[in-house]
């Protein structure tokens, strides 16, 4: 998922705090919700998750549990975000990997750091192993990266410091845009007929007219 800070809102109390400080933590009810594969938190610019949950639509209870709980730390109203969030359904075969890259990169493309393990608002310290996170719950497809804890990171690491090519960062974010279902022909097709409708990008600008259209 997709969510962008408000740009009309210049109180934003994120520079030089920790983040303790500037997040609330939220209760959550006891029921299957959500769980957060990967994240990253970039002031100014959108903010990106990979979350899963059984429940069709958890994301915009959260939104204003959060939105509500943040504007009471910190003495505030009105919105906390520019729009919507956007979101599109994910492939776990090598695509979701594909997603924790991009994610956890997001602050290395912002020149904001210059190793993603050196951004402490994102979970690739989590998921290079240099420090615990309880709000980061590993996807499968990550723990089949290796039978231990230390094969796992080492593998994900030499993914993680491998360049993006520029097809998947058009693609990631054409996805996301357009929420759409981001993964193999077959996934999507599968996406197509339990949702209803097209989970395929679109291509940009108006269809193009027919040849004998005047």
């Amino acid at each position: 998922m997709e969510q962008r800070k408000h740009r009309g809102r210049s109180n934003y109390p994120f520079e030089n705090a920790p983040l303790s400080d500037t997040v609330p933590t939220i209760p959550l009810a006891p029921r299957p919700s959500i769980a957060a594969h990967t994240d990253a938190i970039v002031p100014h610019r959108e903010s990106h998750a990979a979350p899963s949950s059984p429940r069709r639509s958890p994301m915009s209870a959260i939104n204003q549990t959060y939105v509500a709980a943040f504007n009471r730390k910190h003495g505030r109203t009105g919105t906390l975000w520019e729009g919507r969030f956007r979101s599109c359904l994910v492939d776990t075969e090598s695509y979701l990997q594909t997603l924790y890259r991009y994610i956890e990169l997001n602050p290395v493309r912002a020149a904001m750091v210059d190793s993603p393990a050196a951004y402490q608002w994102s979970s690739a310290r989590a998921s290079l192993g240099l420090s615990d996170d309880a709000r980061i719950t590993p996807h499968p497809a990550y723990l089949d990266l290796g039978n231990t804890a230390a094969e796992r990171t080492r593998r994900y690491s030499d993914f993680l410091h491998s360049d993006i090519p520029e097809a998947d960062l058009h693609a990631i974010r054409e996805h996301i845009r357009q929420e759409s279902a981001f993964g193999s022909e077959r996934f999507q097709r599968m996406m197509a007929k339990t949702m209803h409708r097209p989970v395929a990008v679109r291509p940009r600008g108006r269809p193009r007219r027919g040849v004998h259209e005047d």
